[in-house]
């Protein structure tokens, strides 16, 4: 959606028009790994109609018998339907947004990363600690940690709304990461530490590669046209905003939302981001 379709009055950064219902969809790379999820879902049900649900439960890290092998099927191995759901919710909606970011590959990237740690922290903690190692990693928590990590670092100075209301992202990772990890205390007590401590190590999976050039995708940004040279129109309540000098008027606070994000501009910015935008539509 081009600039002068968004409405930047002081009551929010709202689109002027309304959502697309595709833009609901799942990315590519996230439908992708959704439905991975759901056949090893489909999978681990025959597994345990025909072996039963011991050799199942093997799939999951759990503190009493961990098993070497789950620290690569944990993902993959949901304990019931709930865990499932869980997962497919977070791939769907978070997954989705943090692809938008990076693209596919990126986010494949940490997915794997995010979870390869994330089990073997929990591996060796619990086979270290196995009554603090009660509650099972049974979900990709790590790959979840990963994302919420690279959002926090790369999005710092981005703004998203929140029941009506514009809060910067690192508010809202930091936030959600909190309520997570209470909800899993208050579920497992002293038994959650082994999970806590794997979400954490799946953190770090997020943030080493920002460390990596080659690893490190380019965000996708405005790009502004630059021009020669740039008019600058201050327009006033009384006097309307001349058509011709729309773009131009605006072309140094697209480059500064392309360089700090759409938080970063000041109310007068914001006016006359507004302005230019109300006399391209009346243009139109």
């Amino acid at each position: 959606m081009s600039w002068e379709n968004r409405d930047y009055s002081q009551e929010g950064w709202r689109e002027a028009s309304s959502t697309p219902w595709r833009e609901y969809l799942p990315t590519r790379a996230a439908a992708w790994l959704i439905a991975v999820h759901l056949a090893a879902f489909a999978l681990t049900l025959m597994l345990a109609y025909d072996s039963g649900r011991a050799s199942v439960a093997m799939l999951a890290l759990r503190g009493d018998n961990p098993q070497p092998l789950a620290m690569l099927t944990h993902p993959l191995a949901p304990s019931g339907l709930f865990a499932l759901l869980f997962a497919v919710l977070f791939i769907w909606s978070f997954g989705s947004f943090i692809e938008s970011q990076v693209g596919p590959l990126r986010l494949i990237v940490l997915y794997v990363s995010g979870n390869l740690l994330a089990g073997a922290a929990y591996f060796g903690f619990s086979r270290w600690q196995p009554p603090l190692a009660q509650s099972p990693l049974d979900t990709p928590v790590g790959a979840l940690a990963a994302w919420a990590m690279l959002a926090f670092l790369r999005m710092r100075f981005e703004y998203r709304p929140v029941f009506g209301k514009l809060y910067p992202v690192p508010n809202i990772v930091a936030v959600c990461a909190g309520i997570l990890a209470a909800l899993e205390l208050f579920r497992g007590g002293p038994g959650a530490a082994a999970w806590i401590i794997a979400a954490a190590a799946g953190a770090i999976g997020g943030a080493m590669p920002e460390r990596l050039p080659r690893l490190r995708g380019a965000r996708p940004r405005l790009r502004p046209v630059v021009r020669p040279s740039i008019v600058r129109v201050v327009a006033r309540d009384d006097e309307p905003l001349d058509e011709t000098d729309a773009d131009a008027n605006i072309d140094d606070v697209l480059a500064k939302i392309s360089r700090e994000g759409i938080g970063s501009l000041t109310e007068a910015e914001r006016e006359r981001l507004e302005a230019a935008r109300r006399a391209k539509l009346q243009e139109s």
